[in-house]
């Protein structure tokens, strides 16, 4: 009778072929048919059983090749499956069931497997719309073009396009997708910090007004501001950084040279003049003011340096116009009969020393004193 000997027909027709064995008036007759009896329900229960495992063990095979083999629940119910029909064939008392397994056992346990891959299809599915939740730009919001993104996004997609990846697998895909995407973030934060730095330290620096200045830093913020709506990148953001710091340096060269430009403004023979000291020491005060990064712009530089110009040309003027008017004097006091003179040749010599002293930009030769002295010698 094995393996199906503890089948309920099968024990039922043993049990009824046992009593009349056991009963000493029992006709040869009787047992006769008893014994068929028995035999009319092993047979069928051991064609049952062979059906039954031949399925089961197909069920197994395809389960096994199945997009879904790699399910914790469809492994757990292949197995369970394969124990109920070695513990059939065995006679064997299965230990999740606590009795021998039977054919209905083997039929059930083909049930939870065909259970386990429907829901292990559901569970799939279903992760499936969350991973594909998860890449959608509301979740990769403000960094949904960094390359990082794209690359976790591939990563995770490749994943979806493996028909083999469980629930569980997918799972733990998205979760690694949103972990880079944090990642992402953070990496976003520092940037964008260090731009708002570098905001803040070309709005302090000297260099505010300038009109590149301005416009980096304008074109800063835009980009700041695209990449906060998730439309640049944290690359941008850098990029326009560094525009910006280029610009800054650009800014201060300029500004140097155009302060050595200035500086460089020859001012001899009219250093000392009233008017050339006043621009110079504006100028002065500009390259002081610049250096202790106060908000001084090229353009004052330049202007300042325009008016040494026009100083320097004016008390020029002002100082060959005295230079001429002493030089007619002494001719003219030369040819007087007061020429030999002591009060005339002193005048006349203290003069000539001016005009050599102011000549070499002398401080106490100015072009008032030229006047002055010519107008002693006249």
């Amino acid at each position: 009778m094995t393996p199906v000997s503890n089948e309920a027909n099968v024990l039922a027709a043993a049990k009824s072929l046992k009593d009349i064995l056991d009963n000493e008036n029992a006709t040869a007759a009787e047992i006769e048919a008893k014994t068929t009896a028995l035999t009319d329900v092993v047979d069928p229960a051991k064609e049952a059983r062979d059906t039954q495992v031949t399925a089961a063990n197909d069920d197994v095979t395809a389960a096994e090749a199945g997009d879904n083999a790699n399910d914790q629940g469809v492994k757990d119910a292949i197995a369970t499956l394969q124990q109920v029909v070695s513990d059939a064939n065995n006679e064997a008392t299965n230990t999740d069931l606590g009795h021998i397994a039977l054919t209905q056992d083997i039929a059930d346990a083909m049930t939870k497997l065909a259970d386990a891959i429907s829901q292990a299809q559901s569970d799939r599915a279903a992760a499936v719309e969350q991973a594909t939740d998860a890449m959608t730009a509301d979740n990769t919001t403000p960094v949904s073009l960094e390359d990082d993104t794209a690359s976790a996004k591939a990563t995770l997609q490749a994943v979806l396009d493996d028909p083999t990846a469980t629930a569980a697998d997918i799972t733990d895909a998205i979760n690694d997708f949103k972990n880079a995407i944090d990642d992402v973030r953070d990496d976003r934060q520092v940037v964008d910090e260090a731009a708002a730095d570098a905001l803040t330290a070309a709005t302090n620096s000297g260099y505010a007004d300038e009109q590149a200045v301005q416009q980096a830093m304008q074109d800063l913020q835009d980009v700041r501001d695209q990449a906060a709506a998730d439309g640049a990148t944290s690359a941008d953001i850098t990029a326009a950084q560094t525009a910006l710091e280029n610009a800054l340096a650009a800014a201060k060269s300029t500004q140097d040279q155009a302060i050595a430009d200035a500086q460089a403004i020859a001012t001899n023979p009219v250093t000392n003049e009233p008017e050339v000291v006043a621009a110079t020491q504006k100028l002065a005060d500009l390259v002081a003011e610049a250096a202790d990064g106060g908000d001084v712009s090229i353009a004052d530089i330049v202007a300042a340096g325009q008016a040494i110009t026009a100083a320097v040309v004016d008390a020029e003027s002002q100082r060959d116009d005295a230079n001429d008017a002493a030089q007619t004097a002494i001719t003219d006091a030369q040819a007087t009969n007061q020429a030999e003179e002591p009060g005339v040749t002193a005048a006349i010599s203290q003069l000539q020393d001016l005009l050599t002293q102011a000549a070499n930009d002398d401080p106490n030769a100015l072009t008032a004193d030229i006047i002055a002295a010519t107008a002693a010698v006249k």
